[in-house]
């Protein structure tokens, strides 16, 4: 077992944290990875494309990667070339190395080699959104508030609203779509944790989910993942 150090980003600064690393070897888990949305990269980070695992064959230690939502494969990768797939998975950052092995418009087959495993703070998975939703006060049941969404991890959400609202209120947002070809909608019970200021001084708050299905947390690692593969094209 190791530790390193990892940078992470934020909006104004840029931290550094320790993050525990750990080499796995068992090839029975590649099967648990099947239906995760992954990002396929080069040895030198450069993004190829978003896919979901398809399947994993032991006895050729291959995982079988479809392209995610529409995605496609790249052309003009050499056969053999060293890759990296990236994926979340049960809130933590897996990265498995390895090589190409099959090759079309429709998937790719890779051969596994090492994998390693970040145990990172569920926090860590923030991403910075785009959209809109409605909350809901427990005051006000059959009012809709709507707002702007900052920003969404596995275990919180940011807004932006012209209503008010109090620390440790409890809320519902809802309707989130977290991008415009997103195939669900969100809905959180949550408690407003901190109020601050944007840069335009619209207030902002902070909230922590109450709870959240497993269903939701696979989802949400999806999009944030699908999102940040936008988000490194884009730049």
């Amino acid at each position: 077992m190791f530790k390193f150090l990892m940078k992470k980003f934020s909006k104004n600064t840029e931290e550094i944290e320790e993050v525990e690393e750990v080499k796995q070897d068992n090839k029975n888990e590649y099967e648990d990875y099947i239906d995760v949305v992954c990002q396929i990269m080069t040895e030198d980070n450069k993004l190829l494309f978003v896919g979901q695992i398809d399947d994993f064959d032991a006895s050729t230690e291959q995982l079988k990667i479809n392209p995610y939502r529409k995605e496609e494969t790249p052309k003009g990768v050499s056969y053999d070339t060293p890759v990296k797939i990236n994926m979340k998975y049960k809130g933590n950052i897996i990265i498995v190395h390895g090589e190409i092995a099959v090759q079309s418009n429709a998937y790719w087959r890779i051969k596994i080699g090492d994998k390693i495993e970040f145990r990172e703070q569920r926090e860590n998975f923030r991403q910075e959104t785009h959209c809109k939703g409605n909350i809901i006060k427990r005051a006000l049941p059959n009012r809709k508030i709507e707002c702007d969404i900052l920003n969404i991890s596995i275990s919180g959400i940011a807004f932006t609203s012209t209503y008010m609202f109090a620390i440790n209120e409890q809320i519902i947002i809802q309707d989130i779509k977290l991008y415009e070809e997103c195939e669900r909608t969100y809905k959180f019970d949550c408690v407003v944790k901190r109020s601050f200021k944007a840069e335009d001084d619209k207030m902002c708050y902070g909230c922590e989910f109450k709870e959240i299905s497993e269903t939701d947390e696979s989802n949400l690692c999806k999009d944030v993942l699908y999102l940040q593969a936008k988000s490194m094209k884009n730049n």
